[in-house]
């Protein structure tokens, strides 16, 4: 069966869940999820948003929501998104990486900012961080600390790349 038919049989069985249980948030965030990945992007937004009906607190869900919201070019919206779901899991780097980006295009610089330093906190392991860090600390004449993300980036992915070379071998 292919990805588009094992994804539409997918929503069928949680549209069924959802007759049977019509509060159960897990079955709308993974039907959403199914929906976002056939991109039908309005109907994924639907299903977040009950998701999010039933548990308020589901930060998946807001992170998935906002990711929808990007696609479909609300930015806004997305950045409220984002903002719910750090506000409910505030170590999720990743959304704090994302919404640093959605900042970063509004040219809220000092906000993309606080994002990206607040993303290597919680995961200084991810590259993108340092490098998007280094961008904005250069659009915002910080060329020092700018400096140091980008060595900090240079350095770290010379080393992984040495790392992947040596796995090769």
């Amino acid at each position: 069966m292919s990805a588009l038919g094992r994804s539409l049989e997918a929503i069928d069985l949680y549209d069924a869940a959802i007759k049977i249980d019509p509060d159960f948030s897990s079955a709308y965030f993974n039907k959403a999820n199914a929906l976002k990945e056939l991109k039908q992007f309005n109907e994924a937004l639907a299903s977040y948003d009950k998701a999010i009906e039933a548990k308020p607190d589901h930060a998946a869900a807001h992170f998935n929501k906002a990711i929808v919201l990007e696609e479909l070019k609300q930015d806004h919206a997305a950045i409220e998104s984002y903002k719910k779901c750090i506000e409910i899991a505030p170590a999720d780097d990743e959304a704090h990486y994302n919404l640093g980006n959605l900042f970063y295009e509004q040219k809220a610089l000092p906000e993309a900012l606080e994002q990206f330093d607040q993303a290597i906190a919680l995961n200084p392991n991810d590259l993108d961080y340092y490098y998007n860090q280094g961008v904005v600390l250069t659009e915002m004449g910080e060329i020092k600390r700018a400096e140091d993300s980008f060595n900090t980036y240079r350095k770290r992915s010379n080393l992984h790349a040495a790392e992947i070379r040596l796995t090769l071998e």
